[in-house]
């Protein structure tokens, strides 16, 4: 993601959910220097988001529904009040440093969400 899509993504976060908007940015000076060590260590660009207390419930709420609703996909069913799930949210960040589980690769490959033509896979994947 480039600067300039970053701060249009950030500009609709403002508009959608604005109590997030101050955590993103206020994050981005010390993270300015952690995207330059990347690109020199990767060649690669990146922009790195400091996740605060509103965006991991954001992130928390989602992967729940994501998780009951991939639940309903592969077995049929609805889960049921006596069932239960765990969340454990991983991101980019955590490959980069290198504390990402190795032992999540028993879950299999990479999925992402698709509708016809229309993918996320170069901004979201689970497993």
């Amino acid at each position: 993601m480039s600067e300039h899509e970053f701060e249009k993504e950030a500009k609709a976060l403002l508009r959608n959910c604005p109590e997030t908007y101050d955590e993103i940015l206020s994050g981005r000076v010390g993270n300015r220097r952690r995207e330059k060590d990347f690109q020199a260590k990767t060649g690669q660009e990146a922009v790195i988001v400091s996740i605060g207390e509103k965006q991991r419930e954001h992130i928390n709420m989602f992967a729940v529904k994501l998780t009951v609703a991939t639940f309903y996909q592969i077995s049929g069913r609805i889960l049921t009040d006596e069932e239960a799930i765990t969340v454990f949210v991983h991101t980019s960040a955590n490959v980069v440093d290198g504390t990402f589980p190795e032992m999540l690769s028993i879950l299999g490959g990479y999925r992402t969400m698709r509708q016809g033509n229309w993918s996320v896979e170069s901004q979201f994947a689970y497993r």
